[in-house]
């Protein structure tokens, strides 16, 4: 998001919780009272965005704007569509955060942007600052092959499962002489957090015309 750093108070932004009574006026020229429960971007007077749904009207870019500040930055997706909803607010932007964002996509997104404006508009960058904490690698998820093939009902075998995990963009690595798999996968998969996630993929990718037809069986209880 790009605000007009002259019209920041303080020459600063922040992220805090909305105070009791404050309002804004987003871009949409719409004047939204505020919980406090609703995160916002501010400066050292008043809220100038509402993070991760639309900026404010005070700090807009206009004709006039010569100075840019941009914000990039990661907002859980459960806070954005709260906010969004009550304030009947919907966005390309929370249409994305409301989905998850690549956390690590945030310092490369801002250095695209930064990038453009130079190339293309003569523009010199004049100050960069990373605040907050980094994201921490992630976890990974142990894959079963054996597991995999009784849950597809098709025997998978390992390196055509390690191959298909890699075209998801996973890193895969054997755990000794097991057969096990720990998969990491990529930063942009948030979705992709357990066994049965993988499991959905690889059926995608292999081919769902691939798995045998089946017509479930179990016994009937009396009526």
């Amino acid at each position: 998001h790009a605000f007009d750093f002259a019209k920041l108070a303080g020459g600063a932004i922040l992220v805090r919780l909305a105070r009791q009574g404050e309002s804004i006026q987003t871009l949409d020229g719409l004047t939204h009272k505020l919980s406090t429960q609703m995160l916002v971007i501010a400066d050292a007077k008043q809220a100038v965005a509402v993070a991760g749904v639309m900026g404010g009207q005070a700090s807009g870019v206009t004709d006039a704007t010569t100075t840019l500040l941009l914000e990039s930055a990661q907002f859980d997706p459960v806070t954005v569509r709260r906010t969004a909803r009550a304030l009947g607010l919907s966005s390309e932007s929370s249409y994305r955060f409301e989905r998850g964002v690549d956390p690590m996509g945030v310092e490369a997104a801002s250095a695209r942007a930064s990038a453009l404006i130079q190339q293309l508009a003569g523009g010199r960058e004049v100050a960069k600052r990373d605040v907050g904490s980094r994201p921490g690698a992630r976890a990974a998820i142990v894959v079963e092959p054996q597991r995999l093939s009784r849950w597809l009902g098709l025997r998978v075998q390992s390196p055509e499962l390690r191959g298909t995990l890699v075209r998801l963009g996973c890193r895969v690595a054997s755990s000794g002489a097991s057969a096990l798999m720990h998969v990491i996968p990529p930063s942009f998969r948030q979705d992709l957090s357990q066994p049965v996630d993988l499991y959905e993929e690889v059926a995608r990718l292999i081919g769902y015309d691939r798995l045998p037809a089946t017509i479930p069986s179990g016994p009937l209880g009396r009526p």
